[in-house]
Order: structure tokens, then sequence, then C-alpha cells
């Protein structure tokens, strides 16, 4: 197993160590989300995820530890990774089916789908294009994705 590297340097958008430790001594110290947020100046919200996400339960307690939520990140952060379309045949036949317009029902009988907007040469999709937007969409039903996959 390597080495933990404590002096790798992040971009400014992701925590660095020093910052993990110093969440972790305000923390300690009994302050609060936005007491720390504010003194190492960033969004609350992702104070509160750093704490939610690397809280140790071993001793009882939820203690947050800077070293473990730092390796943690290092692992998460490994590169190649591979695909979710890759690693899931299931999800990637649903995918390449509902790309190539070929979907059909459990029954097999075959969907059209849907129309795509006129063409109005503006940059955006305005509201009334959204429901062609959710068309094959996997949250359009609001099925779990398993149950929509084919078998």
């Amino acid at each position: 197993m390597p080495p933990l590297d404590l002096d790798f340097t992040p971009s400014g958008r992701y925590l660095s160590f020093a910052e993990r430790e110093e969440i972790a001594i305000l923390n300690a110290q009994g302050n609060g989300v936005r007491d720390i947020a504010r003194a190492l100046g960033r969004d609350p919200g992702t104070i509160s995820r750093q704490l939610r996400r690397n809280a140790a339960t071993r001793g009882g307690t939820r203690e947050y530890r800077a070293s473990a939520a730092q390796w943690k990140a290092n692992m998460a952060a490994k590169r190649p990774k591979q695909a979710k379309l890759v690693t899931t045949p299931r999800l990637r036949k649903y995918v390449q089916q509902r790309l190539s317009g070929k979907v059909s029902r459990p029954d097999g009988t075959v969907i059209a789908g849907p129309q795509p907007p006129r063409f109005t040469a503006r940059n955006k999709p305005h509201r009334k294009d959204r429901a062609w937007v959710l068309g094959w969409s996997p949250g359009a039903d609001q099925q779990p994705v398993e149950a929509r996959l084919p078998r």
C-alpha cells in the first residue's frame, strides 16, 4: 500500500489537508459548521458534508479525523476511473437503446421517441422544451433505474 501523501496540494476547489486539520481542530473545540466555514472561507455545505462523510464512529462518538478524510479523498481522486457505462452492461444496453431510438416495451411493442422541439435558432432551451428534454431520461417515469433496465 502506498504511503499517505500529506503534501498533495489540490486545486482551490478541493479541501487541502491543512484545511481538513483546521476543520478537525475547530470541530473539536465545539465550533459550529457556519463558524468553521467562516474561518476557512468555505461554504457551510462543504464543511457539513465533510464532517458527515468522514465521521469516525469507532469510539462510539462521531469524531472527525483529518488524516482519514484526506486518505478517503486521495483514494476517490485516483485516475483512471472506469466509467459507469463500462462497468454496468445492463445500463449501457439501456442507454444505447434509448439513444438509438429503437426502444421497445417489455412485451416487445416499439415505442416512438419524443419529437424534438422546432428549431428556433436560440441558444438555450425554453420551458416548453423541458418536457422533451426529459423524454427518455431515467427520471421521467419516476422508477428506480434497476426497475427500468432490461433483464
